[in-house]
């Protein structure tokens, strides 16, 4: 697993080649869908057959009725809910399930992983 920033360079043009899927954290706003859109758009004309994209909503607040919004319209994404917990990763130097298992966002991204999960074990293994 790699962990990229947002963008679309020489890096990224790497790690996409090197990629089985691509994951793709996003806050659900019409910004983040858009940007969605365009790596679709940039994965097709550079990259056919190229890794499949995984979208995820992340630091999600229901109360937001644009994020209820998206959720609504894409209601395959995964969801990670905003929580002080999980932004207390960095200052702890721990991940969330090390100090807060029972914590919505540690159970949303056990859901996270468990989807992952599935999707690896449902696709045909290709030579490398």
């Amino acid at each position: 697993m790699l962990d990229c920033p947002p963008g679309l360079g020489s890096a990224s043009d790497q790690i996409i080649r090197g990629a089985s899927i691509i994951l793709v954290p996003m806050i659900p706003s019409t910004l983040s869908r858009r940007t969605l859109e365009e790596l679709k758009a940039h994965l097709n004309q550079h990259y056919k057959g190229g890794p499949p994209l995984f979208p995820v909503f992340n630091l999600v607040d229901r109360r937001r009725r644009a994020h209820r919004k998206a959720i609504e319209q894409n209601p395959a994404f995964p969801v990670i809910p905003m929580a002080s917990a999980a932004e207390e990763m960095a200052d702890r130097h721990a991940p969330l399930g090390a100090y807060a298992p029972r914590s919505a966002a540690a159970e949303a991204t056990n859901e996270l992983w468990r989807a992952l999960t599935r999707r690896f074990a449902s696709e045909p293994a290709t030579a490398g």
